[in-house]
């Protein structure tokens, strides 16, 4: 970041460390590939939680999740 002159301070210090803080209270291993799937599983999360039953995509949403357990 120094050699660049500076750093885009959301998407390259404050998302990554969320998400390994987050990872670490979960208990979860701390994994290169969990740190890239992490934040899209947690996002589809929090969408299922807005959705209510007959919006149009949430089967989609539903086979989203399955497909990452």
């Amino acid at each position: 970041m120094l050699e660049r002159g500076g750093a885009e301070m959301k998407t390259e210090i404050a998302d990554p460390l969320v998400t390994r803080l987050m990872i670490e209270l979960l208990g979860l291993p701390d994994d290169a590939e969990l740190l890239e799937v992490y934040p899209l599983w947690s996002k589809r999360i929090m969408e299922d939680l807005d959705r209510r039953p007959g919006d149009p995509d949430i089967e989609l949403l539903h086979e989203t999740l399955a497909a990452a357990y």
